[in-house]
């Protein structure tokens, strides 16, 4: 396969993604069960430690789930909340009131 024809694979998945993701959010976090789990697992750990963030980066951020945890923990950082799907941003904006 050339590289330009993977590239364009690479880019049709992406979109796929975007979209399928995008499709799901307005009811994402009814049936997100297992990656609230891991959510909340990874948040504990943060208790181990003892930072104080100017900006915290949620990678993936989805509905808003881990931004909104984030927020209440660090309550004077910039929570930066990215996602590849903007229907998952606009829940997060809808619901959280996050990513002003």
């Amino acid at each position: 396969m050339k590289q330009n024809e993977q590239k364009n694979m690479n880019r049709l998945e992406t979109k796929d993604v975007s979209e399928s993701f995008s499709k799901a959010a307005k009811n994402y976090e009814s049936s997100a069960f297992l990656q609230k789990e891991v959510a909340s697992r990874l948040l504990e750990r943060l208790e181990l430690m003892n930072i104080k963030p100017a900006h915290v980066l949620d990678a993936g951020c989805g509905t808003g789930y881990c931004s909104r945890a984030l927020k209440k923990k660090y309550k004077k950082s910039n929570i930066i909340g990215v996602d590849i799907a903007p229907g998952m941003i606009e829940q997060a904006k809808l619901k959280n009131g996050l990513f002003n």
